[in-house]
């Protein structure tokens, strides 16, 4: 692996984005534990027709189940168990809403700095070192100085983390500004890759990984 220091090191300024596009549109949570997540597209579910035993007992209802037709099942209508029964094979089928994409952020009012993100349970890089496979990913965390003041930031981390299972590659600050300069009121991003410290032939990975990292500013 070419892993050889371990211990702290600093986000490098660059002048050109590292990667277009990303989730401009994904939503950001500042939560100091934070789990990402990737948009989920609008699908549909099919639902199964309930009838009440008596006609006038209640509504009909809709599970998320099937059953034979005429299976009983016990709904509660206004504080009253009302005996259903599985009406035949009818169902409907219904719209389910896509999802937001969620990001990972920092504020740089935050006075105890420090955010562990979760990491997905599979990462979609190939790498090969030394004849052998690997896998790595990106993770993008969204800086947010919203405070009055410019400030030149500082990522803080340890290249090797969660038992030797993550090996944290580089950080680096997208947007370009000398210095990591991060201007009052303003917004960067800043890019992990970060790799599963075990050799494989899978992207699967364990899915409890984290990273862990902190800033300074100056």
């Amino acid at each position: 692996m070419r892993k050889t220091i371990l211990g702290i090191a600093a986000a490098v300024a660059i002048t050109v984005p590292l990667i277009a596009g990303g989730a401009a549109n994904a939503a950001v949570s500042y939560d100091t534990d934070c789990t990402p997540a990737a948009a989920g597209a609008p699908s549909t579910k099919t639902l199964y027709k309930y009838s009440p035993v008596k006609h006038n007992d209640g509504p009909t209802q809709w599970a998320d189940t099937d059953a034979p037709a005429g299976t009983p099942k016990t709904y509660v209508v206004k504080g009253k168990d009302v005996a259903y029964f599985r009406d035949g094979t009818k169902t409907s089928t219904v719209t389910v809403p896509g999802t937001e994409a969620v990001t990972c952020g920092i504020k740089l009012s935050n006075s105890t700095p420090g955010t562990r993100i979760h990491l997905p349970d599979t990462f979609d890089i190939p790498q090969t070192w030394e004849g052998t496979p690997w896998w790595s990913t990106q993770v993008r965390v969204t800086v947010t100085n919203d405070t009055a003041q410019d400030w030149y930031f500082g990522v803080r981390y340890a290249d090797v983390q969660d038992g030797d299972r993550v090996w944290v590659e580089r950080a680096i600050i997208t947007d370009g500004l000398p210095g990591n300069l991060v201007p009052a009121g303003a917004t960067q991003t800043l890019v992990f890759d970060v790799w599963y410290n075990v050799m494989s032939e899978s992207p699967d990975v364990p899915d409890d990984l984290t990273l862990d990292f902190g800033y300074e500013l100056h």
